[in-house]
């Protein structure tokens, strides 16, 4: 309606296009928003934000998506977004401890409740009992109130468990969960990149064809 309204509100077009992206998987609609939301307001943070993440999911051009974050970070010198960035780093790189030691020193308030990558983290370290600990507080919590199953599926995929893995980035996909719009992104998913089912979630998403650049 805000687009509709004014054609030139680039809030508007900025979330239209994140919306589009991120929970109806509509990518031509997600780039056609966004890139005009950067046209329209190029001093937003948010507007070269979300392009960001767009470039990087949908297109894969990392080189582009790195320039519109510098942007948003050189916009909104405070710029923080998704789990904490130095422990999302060691998991990318498989530094399994160092992910653990990093989360372990950050305050509770600092994370969002039962830390899932934290105990993926765990499952790779060998201490299973504690990822499994974490694990069960989110199904507990996802009895009452939305939790994104693709952070369930990320701990059944760290403890082996690809059934259940994959189980939960079905009920991921009904949810319209964020994080299902790019299943690839995401490093704690690595262990299902190489199973046919994994395949078949993209092509489901609308993505096989973008991952086969």
């Amino acid at each position: 309606m805000a687009v509709a309204n004014d054609e030139r509100a680039g809030a508007g077009h900025i979330y239209f296009g994140a919306i589009a992206l991120i929970f109806n998987c509509d990518f031509s609609v997600a780039k056609r928003e966004l890139e005009r939301g950067v046209a329209l307001d190029p001093n937003s943070s948010d507007a070269h934000r979300w392009h960001a993440w767009y470039l990087a999911r949908v297109e894969r051009d990392f080189v582009a998506a790195r320039a519109e974050l510098e942007r948003s970070q050189t916009l909104d010198p405070h710029f923080l977004y998704d789990e904490d960035p130095i422990a999302h780093v060691y998991v990318a790189m498989g530094r399994w401890q160092d992910g653990v030691k990093r989360y372990q020193s950050l305050s509770a308030s600092a994370l969002w409740g039962p830390n899932f990558e934290l105990a993926v983290c765990y499952a790779h370290t060998g201490e299973t009992a504690r990822a499994k600990q974490i694990l069960n507080e989110l199904e507990a919590r996802a009895q009452h109130r939305y939790v994104d199953r693709t952070h369930i599926a990320a701990i059944h995929a760290a403890l082996g468990d690809k059934d259940k893995a994959f189980a939960e980035l079905d009920q991921a996909c009904q949810d319209q969960s964020a994080r299902i719009s790019a299943p690839r992104f995401y490093p704690w998913l690595a262990p299902l990149f190489d199973d046919p089912r994994f395949a078949d979630l993209l092509h489901r998403i609308g993505l096989d064809s973008q991952n086969k650049k």
